[in-house]
């Protein structure tokens, strides 16, 4: 059921996001509208069994259905990704490798050259072609601005360039693996001050949970589950938990104040990431400051949140978020 949702909701984003026309991204609604169906129709199958609609209806989504849903998304997405492009290379014509000017696509160069000295020139080449083809994605939109593409596209072209000038095996000759991995490492930024601070704390405070589930999990451990059940350990937990809260809550700040600078960056990837830390931090202060919230009713044997309903049982739903 969530292969079949994703798949829906990632057309449904590239279509608005990538849409040039108003009825393209008006029309996103369709795909989003049935991922939300899907989710719907499979909770409330779950929820209530005796309905034998419901049921039916999951049946089919879980059978054939599905397996149209997926080939149909992908379908969709393979087509609107060649022709943007497509676009891009007749927009952008100096980042094409010499190789493609002499009539090779653009799989026979990068793969030959990935071919010449590996596993060097294939991380140099699917590198590039990373690169390559999010500028190429980014000149066909209709709403990209062209002075942000030009970091881009001066990399890009450079690197075109040196591509073009190591294309044989006379130039790779006598050079060893270790050596362009030394070269990679004096060439890359070291990790800030305050990162490795932050590195070493989150890895401190995750001794104690996983001395918990690790080896409390044996029967031979039993005094050592039972100290983090209760007493002193239980409180060693609970402080681990309130810090980490702490740490996460300074890894959001951090988020958000380098929010701007990633919005500036031309490769998109740098802004999800920015956005996939930000969620995560976010969700982990949700989940995890109502669980502490709670933590000595939870001690006791109770559940997390006592007397909700939702979907017309107790704990339906908070009993499948947490029984894991």
């Amino acid at each position: 059921m969530h292969i079949f949702a994703s798949a829906l909701g990632g057309l449904a984003v590239g279509l608005l996001w990538c849409g040039t026309r108003a009825l393209t991204r008006v029309a996103a609604l369709v795909p989003m509208a049935g991922a939300v169906a899907i989710h719907w129709v499979t909770n409330y199958a779950a929820a209530f069994p005796g309905d034998h609609t419901a049921m039916e209806w999951r049946e089919r989504l879980a059978g054939d259905w599905g397996l149209w849903i997926i080939l149909g998304c992908l379908g969709a997405a393979w087509i609107w990704d060649v022709r943007r492009s497509r676009l891009g290379r007749r927009r952008e014509p100096d980042v094409a490798l010499a190789a493609e000017r002499q009539g090779r696509t653009a799989p026979e160069a990068l793969f030959g050259y990935a071919l010449l000295h590996l596993p060097a020139t294939w991380i140099i080449a699917m590198g590039y072609a990373r690169q390559r083809r999010a500028l190429l994605y980014a000149a066909a939109h209709p709403r990209t601005r062209a002075g942000k593409l030009e970091p881009l596209r001066e990399s890009v072209a450079r690197q075109s360039r040196q591509m073009d000038a190591t294309n044989s095996q006379e130039t790779w000759h006598g050079v060893t693996f270790r050596q362009l991995w030394r070269q990679a490492r004096e060439q890359r930024p070291r990790l800030p001050g305050h990162e490795k601070v932050l590195l070493v704390l989150s890895l401190l405070l995750t001794i104690p949970s996983l001395v918990y589930l690790v080896v409390g999990s044996f029967p031979a451990t039993k005094d050592l589950r039972e100290y983090f059940t209760e007493g002193t350990g239980l409180h060693v937990l609970v402080g681990v938990g309130l810090a980490g809260l702490a740490l996460t809550l300074w890894r959001l700040i951090s988020a958000v104040h380098g929010y701007r600078t990633a919005n500036a960056s031309p490769l998109g990837e740098t802004l999800a990431l920015v956005q996939f830390r930000i969620a995560v931090c976010a969700g982990s202060l949700v989940v995890g400051g109502l669980l502490l919230s709670r933590w000595s009713a939870i001690a006791d044997g109770e559940a997390p949140l006592s007397g909700y309903r939702i979907l017309g049982t107790d704990q339906f739903f908070l009993e499948k978020i947490l029984e894991v």
